[in-house]
């Protein structure tokens, strides 16, 4: 009796230890195939809104225009999610589309890891977008807009924090080298 007892507790651990692990995988690498590989396995992920999914399959999109408004529907829907972001930001190669990434950045809470990771693709950035990660840096992490700043010599009119004409340009000094 006692060891037909020990025997069940043994059964059922093991069945939710693989059942948590199987279900832990299959979420994670799941949710990794819908949002970075564009594959449509919606029905694994009951928690998520179908306005999420909505925007999810704007992301995915071909058009850019599309692919912009579902950059747009995070901020909506609350849910601006930094890793994600940056994925897409690499992906990326519409520097406006890339802006606006940015800025939808600049209006979640930004860690300092995503303050740096803006930091350091500065330099392979277009002028627009530059201009856009001084502004989110300017408000996140002051230090590290003012390192960027020194270092391409980046001097503001007075009583601007960042200039807006379109005379201006974030271009690296070529004598900073």
């Amino acid at each position: 009796m006692k060891k037909q007892y020990l025997l069940n507790i043994l059964v059922v651990f093991a069945t939710l230890l693989v059942g948590f692990g199987a279900g832990s995988f299959v979420g994670s690498e799941g949710l990794k195939l819908y949002l970075f590989r564009r594959a449509a396995l919606p029905f694994f992920f009951p928690g998520y809104s179908s306005t999420y999914h909505a925007a999810v399959a704007l992301m995915n999109s071909p058009d850019e225009l599309q692919r912009l408004s579902g950059y747009y529907a995070l901020i909506q829907l609350g849910t601006i999610d930094e890793g994600l972001l940056f994925k897409r930001l690499s992906g990326e190669s519409n520097p406006a589309i890339k802006r606006s990434i940015v800025w939808i950045l600049g209006r979640s809470e930004l860690s300092k890891t995503a303050a740096k990771t803006l930091a350091r693709i500065f330099d392979e950035s277009s002028a627009s977008v530059r201009e856009e990660i001084l502004r989110v840096l300017d408000k996140h992490d002051a230090e590290a807009a003012l390192e960027l700043k020194k270092k391409y010599k980046i001097e503001l009119p007075a009583g601007r924090e960042l200039p807006l004409s379109p005379n201006y340009s974030c271009q690296k000094n070529a004598a900073a080298d």
